[in-house]
């Protein structure tokens, strides 16, 4: 069962969230909040002082959040632990680091979006497709929307392959644009350089999924989309070239 304190702080954070949305509507209509003063005294927030009471939320927000990336990092090092990346002789964080790499400036780009929840899904992708890992075991560690996550970037290998890609896919537009983008970053990542034992057919047929999910999901990120992009016509150069 998850620890008390990752209670607190999952209930602390969703209180945080629920005053969030409620102090932007105020902001946005431009009216004023009463609340209770340390003395018990009703008083009443003006505009300035909502959105100043805003930013102190988001700050609290931000440190509620900040352990779990952390969390997530440590659990995908413990479980990714003695894997190599297929292909090669490098370790298999090197390509949850290289979806990283991909995720951290997207979400940058795009401050209204949940960061914590788009860099531990990327830290955690693979767990349950290429690990020992079970859904269970997510849920004792990690909050519901992060569980979903994982869960929509897992494949379900029960059905066929192309199949698979696409159940996957109709369940992560189901997601927050987050998880989207988590799949555009893999996908970016993956083409990095065409693997050598792999023919031409595997190669161009890798592509074209790639254009697919490109297609399917590319709305939620012009940087990734635009990487994506880049990844895929390079890639379709080497293997012709090749």
């Amino acid at each position: 069962m998850p620890d008390k304190k990752n209670n607190v702080q999952q209930i602390r954070r969703s209180i945080a969230l629920g005053l969030i949305d409620e102090l932007k509507a105020d902001v946005r209509a431009g009216r004023s909040r009463i609340k209770m003063d340390n003395h018990g005294a009703m008083v009443e927030l003006n505009a300035e002082q909502l959105r100043e009471r805003l930013r102190e939320l988001q700050e609290q927000l931000h440190y509620l959040a900040s352990d779990l990336p952390q969390k997530a990092w440590m659990f995908a090092v413990r479980k990714h632990h003695g894997q190599v990346w297929p292909g090669s002789d490098l370790p298999y964080l090197t390509h949850i680091g290289a979806v990283l790499l991909e995720i951290i400036p997207a979400v940058q780009a795009s401050p209204s979006l949940d960061a914590s929840l788009a860099i531990c899904c990327a830290l955690l992708h693979d767990t349950l497709e290429d690990t020992e890992t079970n859904a269970t075991e997510l849920e004792e560690n990690f909050n519901e929307a992060i569980v979903a996550g994982v869960l929509a970037l897992t494949k379900d290998t029960n059905l066929p392959q192309e199949e698979a890609m696409r159940d996957s896919l109709a369940r992560i537009r189901r997601q927050p644009p987050e998880i989207w983008m988590v799949k555009l970053a893999d996908r970016t990542a993956n083409l990095s350089q065409v693997p050598a034992h792999w023919d031409s057919a595997r190669c161009l047929a890798y592509a074209r999924e790639a254009e697919f999910i490109l297609e399917v999901l590319g709305s939620a990120s012009e940087l990734l989309s635009e990487r994506l992009l880049t990844r895929i016509m390079t890639w379709k150069g080497q293997t012709i070239s090749g």
